[in-house]
């Protein structure tokens, strides 16, 4: 699985054609609210929805190469250790390293882009509620439930490997490389 993973990380193309595919399902949820609404109208709320995603992806990998010296495979061997949590070895490679640990903390330290979102799973119920469309709040509210659970656990499990890799460069937590 890891080698999957491996090259799933290092094709661009097949990330951004997965973003596309979560982007039709999303895209077609609204067609619970909207009876008679074309397909074509979703597929190209799902095109609209998908190249925002693919935009904002290309410009974060950017960053992040950025951070570790502009190449790709340098890329993915830092955040394979950085799943790891294995420390480099090489001068470079651990400043290298910082520099990918100050970016990933610079965005997390957006709370408020985590609380706009939230925000936005729960209105997303009460306004199918509004509308009188009780099973589609349901099924909001479930699936929002569990979208919102996961991405705050995946945001404590970042944090801790942040703070555990922070350490073992010799870079205490509470002096953090980042600036607001």
């Amino acid at each position: 699985m890891s080698g999957l993973k491996e090259r799933f990380d290092r094709s661009t193309t097949a990330q951004v054609v997965l973003i596309f595919l979560l982007a039709l399902p999303i895209a077609f949820v609204s067609r619970l609210y909207e009876e008679g609404e074309p397909v074509w109208r979703s597929l190209l709320r799902a095109v609209a929805i998908g190249a925002t995603g693919a935009v904002l992806f290309a410009a974060r990998q950017r960053r992040y190469r950025r951070r570790v010296g502009g190449r790709m495979d340098a890329l993915v061997a830092a955040e394979r250790r950085f799943r790891r949590g294995e420390v480099p070895e090489d001068h470079a490679e651990r400043e290298a390293m910082r520099g990918l640990l100050a970016e990933r903390r610079r965005e997390m330290a957006r709370v408020w882009a985590i609380a706009v979102f939230l925000g936005m799973l729960t209105l997303l119920p009460v306004l199918f509620l509004l509308n009188g469309e009780g099973p589609a709040a349901a099924v909001a509210l479930v699936v929002g439930a569990l979208f919102g659970g996961w991405m705050l656990w995946m945001r404590r499990r970042n944090l801790r490997r942040l703070d555990h890799m922070e350490k073992a460069l010799g870079r205490s937590p509470d002096t953090r490389a980042f600036t607001h």
